[in-house]
């Protein structure tokens, strides 16, 4: 009687194993596939099942600076028209872009853009110093023309035996952080932010009080130098943002991006043209990020058209692959 029980016991076992289809496997991403992103309805922007990846791609340099560019285009300005008449005429203008500018300016926008700062920041090197990282003039150094005293309340080292405002990375770095500051502190006005980087916030409230309610710099009464200084940036702006209109034709500079494309379930990790891209945590150093990723320092530089290991909290880094 027992065995006959046990018999049937096992052969409604066997009915319910045959019967029941087999649980499925999670299909968890692998470490190379971004997970899918939500859109603000809740919904996945990707569709399950096709995984994505984001590879380096070449971009137009001058393209996507314009994408960031908020200051209104002032070119009708007879002082604006004026410089932009000089660039017009100055023909080193093209050469230095093409050769200081092919070398800084990839670099000065990836930063700027990580912070939030807009495009018209980066031309602001060429204005105060045509891009030379050794200028030095009346106590301000660097590309970006910074006095001593607002290079060491921004980061900066400086002493007898190092100047960080002649590093182009640190420096922009700095420049960045204290433009910031200006914007937050003058209601995000970007112009005015500009303006208080040549004048000073203290210069800048003075001229602002000096002419209440008024807070156009093209009217505000400014010192000439201040307001040529300024011309100057909105005729490159201007430029940049319609050369064919002037009849200038800016130098070819390419810029390391990513595009996203669909691929296979499991990406070959061998091919050396795929790459993913790592954003960068408090407390995140190059040397970890290599380690962590399995490849070396330099690869990482070199990826990532970086001349030294210094990176801040938000950057996006491209990881290479098949080193």
């Amino acid at each position: 009687m027992r065995l006959s029980c046990a018999l049937v016991a096992v052969a409604l076992l066997c009915a319910a194993c045959t019967s029941s289809p087999p649980a499925e496997r999670p299909n968890l991403p692998s470490s190379t596939t971004p997970l899918p992103e939500r859109t603000d309805h809740g919904s996945m922007s990707r569709e399950v099942g096709k995984p994505t990846i984001e590879v380096a791609a070449e971009h137009d340099f001058w393209a996507e600076l314009r994408t960031t560019m908020v200051m209104p285009d002032v070119a009708q300005l007879p002082d604006v028209r004026e410089q932009i008449a000089v660039l017009q005429r100055d023909r080193h203008f093209t050469e230095l872009l093409a050769s200081r500018g092919a070398r800084l300016l990839p670099m000065i926008f990836n930063v700027t853009r990580a912070r939030g700062v807009p495009g018209e920041v980066v031309l602001l090197p060429y204005i105060e110093s045509k891009l030379d990282v050794d200028a030095s003039h009346a106590g301000n150094v660097g590309m970006w023309q910074i006095r001593a005293g607002t290079a060491v309340r921004n980061g900066l080292r400086v002493d007898v035996s190092r100047d960080e405002r002649r590093d182009p990375v640190k420096s922009t770095a700095a420049a960045c952080s204290y433009l910031l500051r200006m914007a937050r502190m003058f209601d995000d006005d970007w112009s005015l932010a500009l303006t208080a980087y040549n004048i000073g916030d203290g210069g800048l409230r003075a001229v602002l009080a000096a002419a209440p309610g008024n807070r156009d710099i093209w009217t505000l009464p400014l010192a000439n130098g201040v307001r040529q200084h300024m011309a100057k940036l909105a005729a490159l702006s201007a430029v940049v943002r319609d050369p064919d209109r002037y009849g200038v034709r800016l130098p070819p500079i390419t810029i390391t991006g990513t595009r996203t494309v669909s691929t296979p379930e499991r990406p070959s990790m061998n091919s050396s043209a795929v790459e993913r891209r790592y954003r960068v945590q408090p407390g995140d150093t190059l040397h970890a990020i290599a380690k962590t990723n399995g490849v070396t320092v330099d690869a990482l530089q070199r990826a990532n058209g970086l001349r030294d290991s210094l990176i801040h909290p938000g950057d996006a880094l491209l990881i290479p692959t098949g080193q």
